[in-house]
Protein backbone atom coordinates (compact mmCIF):
# COMPACT_ATOMS: atom_id res chain seq x y z
CA UNK A 1 0.00 0.00 0.00
CA UNK A 2 1.37 3.40 -0.99
CA UNK A 3 2.14 5.91 1.72
CA UNK A 4 -0.16 8.92 2.03
CA UNK A 5 1.20 12.41 1.48
CA UNK A 6 1.15 12.95 5.23
CA UNK A 7 3.18 9.78 5.80
CA UNK A 8 5.63 10.75 3.07
CA UNK A 9 5.98 14.20 4.63
CA UNK A 10 6.62 12.73 8.10
CA UNK A 11 9.20 10.30 6.74
CA UNK A 12 10.88 13.16 4.86
CA UNK A 13 10.86 15.32 8.01
CA UNK A 14 12.52 12.54 10.02
CA UNK A 15 15.17 12.05 7.31
CA UNK A 16 15.74 15.79 7.12
CA UNK A 17 16.14 15.95 10.90
CA UNK A 18 18.84 13.26 10.73
CA UNK A 19 20.57 15.09 7.86
CA UNK A 20 20.52 18.32 9.87
CA UNK A 21 22.01 16.56 12.90
CA UNK A 22 24.68 14.84 10.78
CA UNK A 23 25.97 18.25 9.70
CA UNK A 24 27.30 18.82 13.21
CA UNK A 25 27.32 15.49 15.05
CA UNK A 26 28.80 12.04 14.48
CA UNK A 27 26.27 9.29 13.81
CA UNK A 28 27.24 7.46 17.01
CA UNK A 29 26.53 10.60 19.08
CA UNK A 30 22.99 11.11 17.71
CA UNK A 31 20.15 9.64 19.74
CA UNK A 32 16.58 8.82 18.76
CA UNK A 33 15.55 11.60 21.17
CA UNK A 34 17.74 14.06 19.21
CA UNK A 35 16.10 13.03 15.94
CA UNK A 36 12.60 13.29 17.40
CA UNK A 37 13.35 16.68 18.92
CA UNK A 38 14.72 17.98 15.60
CA UNK A 39 11.79 16.56 13.60
CA UNK A 40 9.23 17.78 16.17
CA UNK A 41 7.72 14.32 16.51
CA UNK A 42 7.04 11.83 19.30
CA UNK A 43 9.31 8.82 19.73
CA UNK A 44 6.47 6.45 18.73
CA UNK A 45 6.14 8.29 15.42
CA UNK A 46 9.81 7.65 14.70
CA UNK A 47 9.37 3.92 15.29
CA UNK A 48 6.32 3.84 13.02
CA UNK A 49 8.66 4.65 10.11
CA UNK A 50 12.09 3.26 11.11
CA UNK A 51 13.32 0.32 13.21
CA UNK A 52 16.22 2.36 14.61
CA UNK A 53 18.67 5.07 13.65
CA UNK A 54 20.71 2.63 11.51
CA UNK A 55 17.58 1.92 9.45
CA UNK A 56 17.11 5.68 9.04
CA UNK A 57 20.76 6.15 8.06
CA UNK A 58 20.48 3.32 5.52
CA UNK A 59 17.46 5.06 4.00
CA UNK A 60 19.49 8.26 3.74
CA UNK A 61 22.39 6.37 2.16
CA UNK A 62 20.00 4.76 -0.37
CA UNK A 63 18.69 8.23 -1.23
CA UNK A 64 22.26 9.50 -1.68
CA UNK A 65 22.99 6.51 -3.89
CA UNK A 66 19.96 7.31 -6.05
CA UNK A 67 21.04 10.96 -6.18
CA UNK A 68 24.52 10.00 -7.36
CA UNK A 69 23.20 7.45 -9.87
CA UNK A 70 20.82 10.09 -11.23
CA UNK A 71 23.61 12.60 -11.82
CA UNK A 72 23.09 14.40 -15.10
CA UNK A 73 25.08 12.80 -17.91
CA UNK A 74 25.98 16.29 -19.17
CA UNK A 75 28.63 15.99 -16.46
CA UNK A 76 29.91 13.05 -18.50
CA UNK A 77 33.13 12.43 -16.60
CA UNK A 78 32.49 9.98 -13.80
CA UNK A 79 35.31 11.37 -11.66
CA UNK A 80 33.73 14.83 -11.88
CA UNK A 81 30.40 13.41 -10.72
CA UNK A 82 31.98 11.54 -7.83
CA UNK A 83 34.25 14.36 -6.63
CA UNK A 84 31.36 16.86 -6.76
CA UNK A 85 29.12 14.44 -4.89
CA UNK A 86 31.76 13.86 -2.21
CA UNK A 87 32.55 17.54 -1.71
CA UNK A 88 28.84 18.48 -1.70
CA UNK A 89 28.08 15.85 0.97
CA UNK A 90 31.39 15.79 2.85
CA UNK A 91 30.08 16.79 6.29
CA UNK A 92 27.28 14.25 6.10
CA UNK A 93 29.63 11.49 4.96
CA UNK A 94 32.25 12.53 7.53
CA UNK A 95 29.76 12.09 10.34
CA UNK A 96 28.44 8.79 8.98
CA UNK A 97 31.86 7.20 8.45
CA UNK A 98 34.27 8.81 10.90
CA UNK A 99 36.69 5.89 10.50
CA UNK A 100 36.92 2.96 8.11
CA UNK A 101 35.51 0.57 10.71
CA UNK A 102 32.18 2.38 10.43
CA UNK A 103 29.11 0.32 9.65
CA UNK A 104 28.53 2.58 6.62
CA UNK A 105 31.99 2.37 5.03
CA UNK A 106 31.08 -0.70 2.98
CA UNK A 107 27.77 0.84 1.93
CA UNK A 108 29.53 3.88 0.46
CA UNK A 109 32.11 1.68 -1.27
CA UNK A 110 29.26 -0.37 -2.74
CA UNK A 111 27.52 2.81 -3.95
CA UNK A 112 30.69 3.76 -5.83
CA UNK A 113 31.11 0.27 -7.23
CA UNK A 114 27.48 0.18 -8.39
CA UNK A 115 27.87 3.59 -10.02
CA UNK A 116 30.97 2.46 -11.91
CA UNK A 117 29.25 -0.75 -13.04
CA UNK A 118 26.15 1.15 -14.17
CA UNK A 119 28.16 3.80 -16.02
CA UNK A 120 30.27 1.11 -17.71
CA UNK A 121 27.04 -0.28 -19.23
CA UNK A 122 25.76 3.11 -20.42
CA UNK A 123 26.53 4.26 -23.97
CA UNK A 124 26.69 7.93 -22.92
CA UNK A 125 29.85 7.12 -20.91
CA UNK A 126 31.70 4.98 -23.49
CA UNK A 127 34.37 7.68 -23.96
CA UNK A 128 34.82 8.31 -20.24
CA UNK A 129 38.42 7.45 -19.26
CA UNK A 130 37.22 5.48 -16.23
CA UNK A 131 34.81 3.40 -18.33
CA UNK A 132 37.53 2.81 -20.92
CA UNK A 133 39.82 1.58 -18.15
CA UNK A 134 37.15 -0.82 -16.91
CA UNK A 135 36.40 -2.11 -20.41
CA UNK A 136 40.07 -2.55 -21.35
CA UNK A 137 40.96 -4.35 -18.14
CA UNK A 138 41.54 -8.11 -18.30
CA UNK A 139 39.27 -8.26 -15.22
CA UNK A 140 36.58 -5.53 -15.28
CA UNK A 141 35.22 -6.73 -11.92
CA UNK A 142 38.58 -6.35 -10.19
CA UNK A 143 39.19 -2.98 -11.90
CA UNK A 144 35.80 -1.69 -10.72
CA UNK A 145 36.57 -2.83 -7.18
CA UNK A 146 40.05 -1.25 -7.38
CA UNK A 147 38.62 2.09 -8.54
CA UNK A 148 35.85 2.11 -5.89
CA UNK A 149 38.40 1.40 -3.16
CA UNK A 150 40.70 4.11 -4.54
CA UNK A 151 37.86 6.61 -4.35
CA UNK A 152 37.11 5.47 -0.80
CA UNK A 153 40.77 6.10 0.02
CA UNK A 154 40.34 9.67 -1.16
CA UNK A 155 37.17 9.97 0.87
CA UNK A 156 39.01 8.77 3.97
CA UNK A 157 41.73 11.35 3.35
CA UNK A 158 39.12 14.09 2.95
CA UNK A 159 37.40 13.02 6.17
CA UNK A 160 40.64 13.12 8.14
CA UNK A 161 42.11 16.29 6.62
CA UNK A 162 39.95 18.08 4.08
CA UNK A 163 42.78 20.06 2.50
CA UNK A 164 42.67 18.62 -1.01
CA UNK A 165 40.78 20.78 -3.47
CA UNK A 166 38.12 18.90 -5.49
CA UNK A 167 39.56 20.13 -8.81
CA UNK A 168 43.06 19.11 -7.73
CA UNK A 169 41.77 15.67 -6.79
CA UNK A 170 39.83 15.27 -10.03
CA UNK A 171 42.87 16.31 -12.06
CA UNK A 172 45.11 13.91 -10.12
CA UNK A 173 42.73 10.96 -10.50
CA UNK A 174 42.13 11.70 -14.19
CA UNK A 175 45.87 11.79 -14.79
CA UNK A 176 46.31 8.43 -13.03
CA UNK A 177 43.44 6.86 -14.99
CA UNK A 178 44.79 8.19 -18.29
CA UNK A 179 48.21 6.69 -17.44
CA UNK A 180 46.58 3.38 -16.55
CA UNK A 181 44.63 3.48 -19.83
CA UNK A 182 47.93 3.88 -21.69
CA UNK A 183 49.45 0.95 -19.83
CA UNK A 184 46.66 -1.50 -20.64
Amino acid sequence: MAATQSQQRTQRDISQAMLTLLKTKRFDDITIADICHEALIHRSTFYRYFRDKVDLANTIIRNLSEELAGTNSSEAVILTQVTHFITDNLDLIRHLIPENQSKFYDEFRQILENLLNERAKTAAYENDPTVKLIHQSPSPTLMTSFLANTLMGFLEEQIQSPTVDAQELESFLTDIINKLNGAI
